[in-house]
């Protein structure tokens, strides 16, 4: 989880993503207490094969030079010193000037920096700097349960019109469909099994995955392997 929630646990089962993302997720144990000096066993357990997202949202290279730099420390206590040393070496310039990632990053910077503004549409926008995207979804469980209600104030859209008190009617209704909704990354996409207009602007998906209200969607992953 990388949230700014005020959360403590005594441990944390993740997949690995870069190093500043990782430690980030370390930060929710024992967030606000010492861990005992007898405690031996790991708290922290970090599968490192295969895990979601990379090439989506978490860069190959970095996750790379991410999971080289964290095999030393397995099954061993990671100081805050040694945090902060690991995450400036691993994006040091010497260390990520030769990935497509320094040089994805340097080409925007200079595009930005040598072309005038008024030179972009809205596409051009899209294209050159939101490669990251996410779906609007509900899970199917939840669709199910909701749909007939859902239906109904589709339908009620359809019929107001644009009078001040319609107009607040309509981000009601739209507001109230959106509380059953979650955002995931389009990486995703793949269990999305329906499309759902509710108006011109707002759509939402249905989305195949098993939802948790304590631990959100529950994406369908096998063959794991970790370190601790």
């Amino acid at each position: 989880m990388e949230a700014s929630l005020d959360l403590d646990f005594d441990y944390l089962y993740t997949e690995l993503s870069t190093i500043d993302g990782l430690f980030q997720r370390m930060g929710r144990c024992y967030r606000k207490r010492e861990l005992a000096p007898q405690e031996t066993e790991a708290n922290v357990n970090v599968y490192i094969d295969n895990p979601s997202g990379i090439g989506k949202i978490i860069d190959r290279e970095i996750f790379d030079l991410s999971r080289q730099a964290l095999k030393p420390y397995n099954g061993r206590v990671i100081s805050e010193t040694e945090k902060l040393a690991l995450v400036k070496d691993i994006y040091s310039l010497e260390k990520i000037k030769v990935t497509q990632y320094y040089k994805t990053i340097k080409k925007h910077l200079d595009l930005l920096e040598n072309i005038p503004a008024y030179e972009f549409d809205r596409k051009e926008v899209d294209e050159k700097f939101r490669n990251i995207k996410s779906y609007t979804v509900i899970p199917i469980a939840i669709y199910e349960q909701e749909k007939d209600t859902i239906r109904e104030k589709i339908e009620d859209l359809q019929l107001l019109g644009f009078s001040p008190t319609e107009k607040i009617r309509h981000l009601q209704e739209i507001e109230e469909i959106m509380d059953i909704t979650v955002d995931v990354p389009a990486y995703l996409g793949t269990f999305i099994v329906d499309r759902i207009a509710l108006d011109k602007k707002n759509t939402v998906r249905i989305i195949d995955l098993e939802y948790d209200s304590r631990l959100g969607l529950i994406p369908r992953r096998t063959d794991f392997n970790f370190i601790s």
